[in-house]
């Protein structure tokens, strides 16, 4: 069974996402969450180097994040009955 605690990178203690880090992330990455693709690690690393507020992150979770942030403006979209443009519906099948 998957221990939800524990990181395949070893022991990580769970945090939330303040509201600076989340700021700073939508900033740098809101073009990738409206197109819909995902920042390379070398984006998220620089990223976590030159961002204070993300120093606290890896890389990995920076793109994660990007990822989750993606998936949950495609729920709100089918969630609210608002149509879904046809780039997001070409690779939802």
């Amino acid at each position: 069974m998957l221990n939800l605690e524990t990181s395949p990178t070893g022991s990580v203690k769970r945090r939330s996402w303040d509201d600076a880090e989340i700021s700073t992330a939508l900033k740098l990455f809101s073009k990738c969450i409206e197109n819909q693709t995902l920042p390379t690690v070398a984006q998220c690393q620089d990223a976590v180097i030159e961002e204070i507020t993300l120093q606290k992150r890896s890389p990995m979770q920076l793109k994660f994040w990007v990822h989750n942030r993606i998936k949950r403006n495609e729920k709100s979209h089918q969630k609210h009955g608002k149509s879904i443009p046809p780039f997001i519906k070409q690779k939802l099948l």
